[in-house]
């Protein structure tokens, strides 16, 4: 895994090595090919841009959105495995703790008290694990906390088996685009 593109371009990340008993991956990063589509989809919008990160894993996608000048990103994370290559590869890539924070424990739970904390983002990338059912359970939580900004955009990854997430509350799914065996699909305020 590389940085694609912006002031860390080419830097590598730290990746998880080693599959589990069942053969996949534990920590799935999103592939550098589908990263780069997602950030040439953003385009300049990303610039001091307001990033949450939910099921960070590795935390490319964050520096990658650093690396293009977002203004500040929040991870949220339950693996120590995957929050340990996180902060390795923002500290590698020369992001002090003034441009991320990083939020440990259960996503659903961190979503709910940022949620009651009213606070809000530009952009919220959702990577559950794929095939289950935590991408609804988080964009259902997103949508009552208000976690979106009004012009924001929701964007979750997910498995192309997948039926993608649907509707909820006032986001609306706006686009869906295949990469493979990955899908992004787009949400915003409908």
């Amino acid at each position: 895994m590389r940085i694609i593109g912006g002031k860390a371009k080419g830097r590598r990340l730290r990746a998880p090595g080693k599959p589990t008993a069942s053969g996949g991956l534990s920590i799935r990063p999103t592939p550098d090919p589908v990263r780069e589509a997602l950030f040439n989809i953003l385009g300049n919008s990303i610039e001091g841009a307001y990033l949450l990160d939910v099921f960070a894993g590795t935390g490319a996608v964050s520096v990658e959105a650093l690396s293009r000048n977002a203004g500040r990103a929040t991870l949220l994370e339950s693996s120590q495995r995957a929050l340990l290559l996180a902060l390795a590869n923002l500290s590698s890539c020369g992001f002090s703790r003034d441009f991320y924070r990083i939020l440990p424990g259960d996503a659903l739970s961190s979503l709910a008290s940022l949620a009651e904390s009213k606070e809000a983002f530009d952009f919220i990338f959702l990577d559950p694990p794929y095939e289950s059912d935590l991408g609804g359970k988080a964009l259902k939580i997103i949508a009552q906390g208000k976690l979106l900004r009004e012009r924001g955009k929701m964007i979750l990854e997910h498995s192309s088996r997948e039926k993608p997430v649907k509707d909820q509350g006032g986001l609306k799914r706006v686009d869906s685009r295949e990469y493979g065996d990955t899908t992004l699909s787009f949400y915003e305020h409908g």
